[in-house]
C-alpha cells in the first residue's frame, strides 16, 4: 500500500513537472526540480522502500506548486535587477523551498546508493540468540526472578512511556549475557517487538570498535538477510538503517561494551536513529561490567545490578548441563556426586564458573576412574588447581 502510494506520488511529480516546465521557462529552482526528476526516474519503488519516501513526495509537490504560483506572480512584476522583483516574503519562500529540495534530493540520492547483495559469509561479528536456542539451556538455571525485572522495566505499563533504555551491570561471569538473551527470547518480546537486533561486542576488545560493521550487521537483521556493497559510507549506513526502523517497535541489544570509545559512534547510532525524540515503546539494552559506561548510555536511574545465583540447586543445574554437554562422565558419577556441595561453594553463585569447571573437572574424574595410579593422583590435583583455574577465568572474560 505505501510503495503504490509513494508511486502515484512519484509519477505525480513527474507529470506535472514536465508540464509546468513547458509553461514557466524560468521555473524558480528548475534544476533542483531536473536533478530530482532524473533520480526518480533511475530509482524503482518497492515494498522495501522506506516509508519517509511518501513525506519527501508529497513535500515535492508541494514545492512544485508553489514556485509555479511564484513564477506566476513574477510575470505580473515588471522590476529588475539581482533580486528580480522578488518580495521579502517570497524570497523567505525561496529559500525555504531550496532547503527543502537539497533536503529530498540528499535523501533520494542515498536511498539509491543502497543496493541490496546476497549475504557475506564472511561476517562474523554479531550472532543472533535464535540461532542458539538448542544450547543456552544451562544459563536459564535460576534466573526467573531477574528476568521479570527485566521485562518490567521495558514493561509501559509499568514504566515511563516511550523509548526504553535498560544496562544490565555486573562483574564478569554473573549472566549479564545470558539474561540478556533470556529477554531476547522470551515470547514477551518476540511478540513486542520487531525487529529484534543482537548485537555482540565482544571481540572488539581485541581491537578497533568498526562502527561501520556493527551498522551493517543491524541491516542484516532487520532487513531478513541482506547486506551491502563495500562503498557505502557509514553516512549511508546509519540513513537507511534509521529508514528501516522508522515506525516500527524494535528491540535491540549491546552485548558486551567496555568502553564507549570516546562516545563518538554511540552518539552516531542515537542521532541517527533518534532515540531522544521517539514517542513509541522501541527498548535498547546493554550489558557491561563497567557502571560509569551504562550511566552514560542509558541514565542512572535505568541499570539493573546483577545478582548472584542464590537457588544452590540451580547452580548445580547449570554445572550438571555443562557436565552432559563434554559426554565424558554421568552426572551420577559417585565422584561427582561427593563434590557436589564444594562445586557449589566454589562457583559462588555467578553462572560462568558453574559453566567452565566442567571442562576440567569431567576430564580428571574421567582420568581418576580409568587410568593408571599415577594418573589418578595427577587427575586429583589437577582438580584442586581447577578451582583457582576458574577464578582467573571470571576475571580476563
Amino acid at each position: 500500500m505505501a510503495a503504490d502510494i509513494a508511486r502515484f506520488l512519484r509519477d505525480k511529480f513527474i507529470n506535472n513537472f514536465e508540464v509546468e516546465e513547458k509553461e514557466h521557462p524560468e521555473l524558480p529552482l528548475h534544476s533542483y526540480f531536473t536533478d530530482i526528476k532524473n533520480i526518480l526516474e533511475d530509482y524503482t519503488i518497492t515494498p522495501s522502500t522506506p516509508i519517509q519516501i511518501n513525506n519527501w513526495l508529497n513535500n515535492l509537490n508541494t514545492a512544485l506548486t508553489d514556485c509555479c504560483i511564484l513564477s506566476e506572480e513574477l510575470k505580473t512584476q515588471t522590476k529588475k535587477g539581482p533580486l528580480q522583483g522578488y518580495s521579502l516574503s517570497q524570497l523567505w519562500l525561496l529559500r525555504t523551498t531550496k532547503n527543502l529540495l537539497h533536503k529530498i534530493r540528499k535523501n533520494l540520492h542515498l536511498l539509491t546508493r543502497i543496493k541490496l547483495v546476497k549475504p557475506s559469509s564472511s561476517s562474523t561479528l554479531a550472532v543472533t540468540p535464535t540461532q542458539e536456542k538448542a544450547s543456552i539451556s544451562y544459563r536459564l538455571h535460576g534466573f526467573d526472578d531477574q528476568l521479570k525485572h527485566i521485562e518490567a522495566m521495558l514493561n509501559p505499563c509499568e514504566s515511563s512511556p516511550g523509548f526504553k533504555k535498560v544496562a544490565i551491570v555486573g562483574m564478569g561471569g554473573s549472566g549479564k549475557t545470558a539474561l540478556a538473551r533470556m529477554v531476547f527470547l522470551n515470547w514477551q518480546a518476540q511478540d513486542s517487538f520487531s525487529p529484534t537486533i543482537w548485537i555482540s561486542l565482544a571481540e572488539t576488545l581485541k581491537g578497533d570498535l568498526d562502527f561501520e560493521q556493527i551498522v551493517m550487521e543491524m541491516l542484516m537483521q532487520c532487513s531478513t538477510g541482506e547486506t551491502f556493497e563495500k562503498d557505502v559510507s557509514l553516512e549511508e549506513l546509519l540513513f537507511i538503517l534509521g529508514s528501516r526502523l522508522e515506525g516500527k517497535k524494535y528491540l535491540i541489544v549491546l552485548d558486551g561494551i567496555w568502553h564507549i570509545n570516546r562516545d563518538w559512534w554511540y552518539l552516531k547510532l542515537k542521532e541517527a536513529l533518534q532515540w531522544d525524540f521517539k514517542g513509541d515503546e522501541s527498548a535498547l539494552i546493554i550489558t557491561t561490567r563497567v557502571s560509569k559506561v551504562a550511566e552514560r548510555m542509558v541514565g542512572k536511574n535505568n541499570l539493573y545490578q546483577m545478582q548472584p545465583i542464590m537457588d544452590r540447586e540451580s547452580c548445580w543445574s547449570i554445572f550438571t548441563d555443562a557436565v552432559k554437554e563434554e559426554k565424558l562422565i554421568s552426572i551420577r558419577n559417585p565422584i561427582l556426586l561427593k563434590m557436589k556441595d564444594d562445586i557449589v561453594d566454589q562457583c559462588d553463585g555467578l553462572p560462568l564458573a558453574a559453566k567452565t569447571l566442567p571442562k576440567i573437572i569431567s576430564k580428571h574424574i574421567y582420568q581418576i576412574q580409568f587410568f593408571s595410579p599415577e594418573l589418578r593422583d595427577l587427575a586429583a590435583r589437577r582438580i584442586q588447581e581447577a578451582w583457582r583455574y576458574s577464578k582467573k577465568v571470571l576475571m580476563i572474560t
